[in-house]
């Protein structure tokens, strides 16, 4: 048998690892109508694809980080083309805290070789390339492609060349279908609340938790990013190598994220801040100092037509100009802003260039949101503390110096101590701020439902049929309208 024909049947049980058993698949509460609360039943949704991927795929995420070990320990390179929202990079850029140097964003045919690893539910890299290099895809659904459900209706031509189960030797359905949002709102013809973004975040931190744990069983190492200081002494809370830590992660991610309850007070907060600004005619901005959580304002399938996203850029503050020149970045400065409002998403509470930026912010005359973590947990005993006990910093921190904070479920720092790595690996802060930013927005969206009446414009997926139009039309509708 071929090495790739094995891999597509790799069991779990062949790599001498055994996961938890579960119970059957959990349905979401949530009865696909509009309730008095689109913001929880969005949570439960998300939660509910979550479980699903637990029950159904864990498999096939085990033979991928068993695949990225081995890859990685025989000198090979893990590209991903991952769906991470409105960007292949997400949270997995440089200086990340917790992040191990394991996945490459993007797919450079001139610098791959034999036996690399790509992930990929979009682009999908080059075929040829793949095939001639016996490259390892481990690949998914995404919205903008020809492998979901609903596909049929996808006639925009740079998404129907986008087919990679074909040439896929592991598969992850993660189950979302061709709009990517999962909200169903009387009044609009397509749904609202993205899904992909979070679904990627969750999956590929699970991987390379996984990964991880895999290589410091075969005594390999990896970089790891961050300011969390090197793990030192004898109190550090080492992680059981030969137990998985995949489902864990996913178990903490879950929890945390109905902790997202516990501050819905927060959220109704925000969102009336937001619908505040909105109804006199402001802006409501989305801040992340790159361009992550801001890109998830700018046009995104299932998402308000009123999100401006803004972030740095050569040194300034920028955002997109209207469709069809949204791709245009237009300076920050340049607009006037009292009675604006910004959400800051961040994912370190005393980031200077993220109180640098809040201070020009508040200098505006802006409304100031975080959502964002609040702490960093020390990782070994210190001042008679707990090992991984919390600590909020002190001095200036995001979260006392804006008007509202959402984010104290979550901590800055990765959650394992993996023996060969100098720090923890894999937070949870970058799911969990963008499962709170769309929160956020889905009780925007009811704000405005319970005070106007009327329903807010929704992006469509405008790879569909007549899609793009629309799209357009919305624009247009809700500068006139004001969302």
């Amino acid at each position: 048998m071929k090495r790739r024909d094995m891999l597509k049947t790799l069991p779990v049980a062949a790599l001498g690892l055994a996961l938890p058993e579960r119970g059957g698949a959990e349905e979401s509460s949530y009865n696909k109508g509009f309730t008095a609360s689109l913001a929880r039943g969005y949570i439960e949704t998300v939660a509910g694809m979550l479980r699903r991927i637990r029950e159904t795929q864990m498999d096939s995420m085990m033979a991928a980080a068993f695949t990225a070990a081995r890859t990685i320990s025989r000198g090979g390179t893990c590209w991903s083309q991952w769906d991470m929202g409105h960007t292949l990079e997400g949270d997995l850029f440089a200086g990340r805290d917790g992040l191990p140097a394991i996945f490459t964003v993007g797919y450079d045919p001139k610098r791959t070789k034999k036996g690399d690893l790509l992930l990929s539910n979009i682009y999908g890299g080059d075929r040829k390339d793949i095939e001639a290099k016996d490259i390892v895809v481990v690949g998914g659904p995404a919205p903008w492609g020809l492998d979901v459900p609903g596909s049929e209706t996808i006639e925009m031509e740079s998404a129907r060349r986008n087919r990679i189960r074909d040439y896929a030797d592991i598969w992850i359905d993660t189950g979302i279908t061709v709009e990517g949002a999962v909200m169903k709102i009387p009044g609009m013809p397509h749904k609202a609340g993205p899904v992909s973004g979070i679904l990627g975040e969750v999956t590929i931190w699970m991987l390379m938790a996984e990964t991880c744990r895999l290589l410091g069983l075969d005594g390999k190492s990896v970089p790891v990013s961050g300011d969390e200081p090197p793990l030192q002494g004898k109190d550090i809370p080492w992680i059981a190598p030969h137990e998985p830590v995949m489902d864990d992660y996913l178990d903490i991610i879950l929890e945390q994220f109905e902790l997202i309850g516990a501050e819905y007070g927060s959220v109704r907060d925000i969102a009336s801040l937001a619908v505040d600004a909105i109804l006199a005619g402001r802006d409501v901005y989305t801040y992340n100092q790159r361009t992550y959580i801001a890109e998830e304002a700018n046009t995104r399938r299932g998402g308000p037509a009123l999100g401006r996203g803004v972030y740095e850029a050569d040194g300034r503050l920028v955002f997109r100009g209207g469709i069809p020149d949204h791709e245009q970045r237009l300076n920050f400065d340049d607009y006037p802003h009292e009675g604006d409002m910004v959400i800051m998403a961040h994912l370190r509470p005393d980031d200077p260039k993220d109180l640098m930026y809040l201070d020009k912010f508040r200098s505006y005359g802006m409304k100031i949101v975080t959502i964002g973590p609040m702490t960093r947990s020390i990782p070994a005993l210190k001042g008679g503390e707990r090992a991984a006990d919390p600590y909020i910093p002190e001095g200036r921190i995001l979260p006392r110096e804006s008007d509202v904070h959402l984010g104290r479920m979550c901590d800055t720092w990765g959650l394992y101590a993996i023996p060969g790595l100098e720090r923890r690996v894999c937070p949870t802060t970058g799911p969990l701020v963008l499962q709170m930013y769309w929160t956020v927005v889905m009780e925007i969206i009811e704000e405005v439902i319970r005070r106007t009446g009327d329903i807010p414009y929704i992006f469509p997926n405008v790879a569909q049929k007549n899609r793009m139009e629309r799209m357009y039309r919305f624009h247009k509708m809700s500068i006139d309208r004001g969302y």
